[in-house]
């Protein structure tokens, strides 16, 4: 800040805009466009299980300028179900806390039959499903 003043009266809108002079381009914060995520080869029949630490924020996705964060450990399964999040070890093979908020991928490279399917999507907070590349349900978070 570089001054203060106290007014009796409120002050017009023209006597305000002599007084604020902001420099730079247009500051608006967007979301970052959906785009399925780029997992690498993930071997036939498998499902891949990715988690990563430290996201931006747990109650939206990313922001322009903003990226993902990096891989923490990543195992392979063979069903889309994990019931809980796997305990976390530090260097010295101590349990310690993941850094929040978590992101957690399941993806496989998988054959579907001809037909009608429908999916059952239970997370607590945000999730996106792909399938065959297109965004096809998303969820909202927990307040």
């Amino acid at each position: 800040m570089d001054a203060i003043a106290i007014h009796r009266s409120v002050l017009d809108d023209e006597m305000l805009a002599t007084r604020f002079s902001r420099v730079g381009g247009e500051r608006v914060v967007r979301m970052a466009p959906a785009m399925m995520p780029d997992v690498g080869q993930i071997p036939a029949g498998r499902i891949l299980f990715q988690l990563s630490e430290s996201m931006p924020a747990a109650d939206r996705w990313l922001c322009d300028g903003e990226s993902w964060p990096a891989e923490s450990t990543r195992w392979l399964g063979d069903a889309f179900l994990l019931s809980r999040i796997p305990v976390r070890y530090d260097d010295w093979g101590i349990r310690s806390s993941w850094k929040a908020p978590l992101l957690l991928r399941i993806a496989g490279d998988l054959e579907l039959p001809a037909g009608n399917h429908r999916f059952l999507v239970r997370v607590r907070s945000l999730s996106r499903l792909w399938v065959d590349g297109e965004l096809v349900a998303s969820t909202k978070t927990v307040r």
